[in-house]
């Protein structure tokens, strides 16, 4: 039979917490020196053997104790640093999520709308449907605008490409038009 014990949790007088802080920010040489000048009276009345016991066990135990504390602070201010970076986190994935679902409700609309069998000649001379977005239709002007251009292709295919290009950027002109841009 398991018998809970409640947990007793002890805390410091904040003139130990407080002295505990200024230790925790003081130089480890500073402390040391400190440390050797108080208890250096306490082993003065110690006899001579449990002397040098007690000496080394001040010297090992307090400064690492120290040590802890300061790097429980330290620990602290990644911790609250790191909650924040959290928190930020969670902003951008709840906006990344939402972007989600608006792509998802734009792909349902457009695979709701007839296929390209019926689409207009003047977007399917240029590859593209009626109902792409305007950004698509920007960057397949582009695209066709670097592919074609006739400054890209060797000197005896020139006057092809420039042909190409002429009907391309005028197909898009159209698009353009139709579209009020």
């Amino acid at each position: 039979m398991k018998h809970d014990v409640p947990e007793m949790m002890v805390k410091p007088t904040p003139f130990v917490d407080d002295l505990l802080d200024t230790a925790a920010n003081l130089n480890p040489i500073v402390l040391m020196t400190i440390l050797v000048g108080i208890f250096g009276c306490v082993l003065a009345v110690v006899p001579s053997v449990q002397r040098w016991l007690v000496f080394g066990l001040i010297l090992g135990v307090v400064p690492g104790a120290l040590d802890l504390r300061g790097r429980l602070v330290k620990a602290e201010a990644r911790l609250r640093e790191a909650a924040s970076f959290e928190r930020g986190a969670c902003a951008a994935l709840q906006i990344a999520m939402a972007r989600v679902e608006e792509l998802e409700a734009e792909l349902t609309v457009v695979r709701q709308r007839p296929s390209g069998a019926t689409s207009d000649p003047v977007y399917r001379s240029v590859g593209l449907d009626a109902y792409a977005p305007d950004y698509i239709v920007q960057a397949a002007r582009r695209a066709h605008r670097v592919a074609l251009h006739p400054d890209k292709h060797p000197p005896e295919r020139r006057q092809a490409a420039h042909e190409r290009y002429v009907v391309a950027e005028a197909a898009f002109d159209a698009i353009a038009r139709r579209r009020g841009s």
